[in-house]
């Protein structure tokens, strides 16, 4: 797993998505510490792509990963926001 968690931090955003996509596969068995850290990390990268993949997998890692921190998270993402297109230069505001 650290090979993984350590990818979340990669310079290609690609990796980062991939990596957060394996850990997310893992499940309630990569529910640790350091993967949330990670994957909470991810979710705030500016490639629309990385964050999606983060908050999959952590939605995938089971209760303890239903702490304050990541409801908290995901709630400022969600918030107000039914623009799916922005991070592609589109204007799809409903």
């Amino acid at each position: 797993m650290t090979a993984l968690i350590n990818a979340t931090r990669d310079e290609d955003s690609d990796v980062r998505s991939k990596a957060c996509g394996a850990l997310g596969r893992l499940g309630e068995i990569a529910a640790t510490n350091e993967v949330m850290t990670a994957l909470i990390n991810a979710t705030r990268g500016k490639e629309y792509n990385v964050r999606w993949e983060a908050w999959a997998a952590l939605g995938k890692l089971g209760e303890k990963a239903a702490t304050n921190v990541v409801i908290a998270g995901l709630v400022n993402e969600l918030s107000g926001r039914i623009d799916y297109g922005h991070d592609y230069g589109h204007d799809m505001s409903l």
